[in-house]
């Protein structure tokens, strides 16, 4: 995903131990790159992000962005083709 993508997190959304302090940390990221920067640990960035995307907490609204995923962690987060009862406007697919 390029580093200048928008990321936009449910910042009233919380979580607790230490998913919680790691999303208290990173949620206040506006960029991709900055997501990276305040979440540096390899073993958490990618599940933390599919996992807060899946959930709803955080919503990228670029069309481009969604299409810079790879199809592997497109089809994680659900969005390979299909429309489903989301259907949220600006993925190619619908789902978001």
């Amino acid at each position: 995903m390029p580093a200048d993508t928008p990321l936009y997190f449910d910042t009233a959304h919380t979580k607790a131990k230490a998913s919680g302090a790691r999303y208290r940390a990173y949620s206040s990221a506006k960029t991709a790159a900055e997501y990276c920067r305040l979440n540096p640990d390899p073993a958490f960035r990618s599940k933390d992000f599919l996992y807060d995307f899946k959930h709803g907490f955080l919503h990228l609204t670029v069309q481009s962005a969604m299409m810079s995923l790879s199809l592997a962690d497109r089809a994680a987060i659900g969005c390979v083709g299909g429309v489903d009862e989301v259907g949220v406007e600006g993925c190619p697919c619908g789902k978001w």
